[in-house]
């Protein structure tokens, strides 16, 4: 039998040129703490942990392949993780340059997801069209609530109509810490801004593009990071409860659904039993297969946990369709892409 295609959607890298200027274009809530080939994000006011970038992990696309090869991925789609929050549209460009240039020297392995400034409509979409023209971009990434605003804002939504128009998928993934109103309550203390905050945000961001008509007939497809936050365990009480149920509005939310993917990543949190339950409620085929390598202190242990997760599923149906065909549904490029090794 043929072994199964692995495809991660959720995996990341920043080219060494934008961590090498990262002081750049943080905000001053935010520092930034360089120990070696450490560097440590973190927000001034309290030391809450952003995140630690291991340039070793992050920066060498050699070694992710090495990773990759070792553990049985087969092809990557490369992302910029939480930094859209404070990417400047220079810095965007950075990123993309440096995306463009590993997804050409290893065309097999990755295909790159692009990054715009959601604040600069001018320049974001000229970059985003920009990535277009270039066939090793397959998506564009934004967080679920840059600046403390939710995709459905009006400062925001040019990101979609853009995407529409260059036929490119949104990656809709956490972003560095919900709005301040989270911290403030019931999430301070216990990194609870980190476990529930970020379920919490990823829930919120995509209830509020289905409930705002951001997202119609037309799409663009939407991937979203973390099983969608609790999306397959709140999926009726927040699209198809009783019609005066909270003033939620009512449409044909079961056909926008076809619209949304969603992603199993971080193998740490979504496990067999996790994934086996988003299957039953929103489809075998809306899962895709995502690792968030290399997020974690130990990342080559989290890939492999990802992948074992998924090959726990019972049908060999569901596995092929998480490790593979899904991604190829909700990002069409991809299959030229990977047609030399399909």
């Amino acid at each position: 039998m043929a072994a199964i295609l692995v495809i991660d959607t959720h995996h990341h890298y920043l080219p060494p040129e934008l961590v090498d200027g990262l002081e750049s274009f943080v905000p001053e809530h935010a520092s930034v703490t360089r120990r070696g080939d450490r560097i440590i994000l973190e927000r001034r006011s309290d030391r809450f942990g952003y995140t630690v970038i291991d340039r070793e992990h992050w920066c060498d696309a050699e070694r992710q392949i090495s990773v990759m090869d070792s553990c049985g991925v087969a092809h990557a789609l490369l992302s910029i993780a939480c930094f859209t929050d404070w990417l400047t549209p220079a810095a965007a460009t950075v990123y993309n340059d440096g995306l463009a240039d590993v997804v050409a020297r290893y065309p097999a392995r990755f295909s790159g997801i692009a990054a715009v400034c959601p604040d600069d409509e001018a320049s974001g979409r000229k970059e985003l069209d920009r990535c277009a023209e270039n066939g090793g971009f397959v998506g564009v990434s934004l967080t679920t609530s840059p600046g403390g605003r939710y995709p459905d804002d009006r400062a925001i939504r040019w990101l979609f109509d853009a995407a529409r128009e260059a036929s490119l998928p949104v990656f809709l993934h956490p972003s560095f810490n919900p709005p301040g109103g989270f911290a403030a309550g019931g999430m301070r203390g216990w990194d609870l801004e980190r476990t529930l905050g970020k379920v919490t945000d990823l829930t919120l961001a995509t209830t509020r593009l289905l409930y705002s008509g951001v997202l119609d007939s037309a799409g663009p497809s939407v991937a979203v990071a973390h099983l969608g936050g609790a999306l397959p365990f709140v999926l009726r009480r927040m699209f198809f409860g009783p019609a005066d149920y909270g003033g939620a509005p009512q449409g044909d939310f079961a056909s926008l659904l076809r619209h949304v993917w969603v992603d199993t990543a971080p193998g740490i949190y979504q496990g067999p039993d996790e994934i086996r339950f988003s299957c039953d409620r929103l489809g075998a085929d809306r899962i895709l297969f995502g690792t968030d390598y290399p997020v974690t202190a130990d990342p080559v242990g989290m890939l492999e946990q990802s992948l074992h997760h998924v090959r726990q599923l019972d049908s060999p149906q569901a596995r092929q369709r998480i490790f593979a065909d899904n991604a190829l549904a909700c990002f069409p490029r991809l299959e030229q892409r990977l047609s030399p090794i399909g």
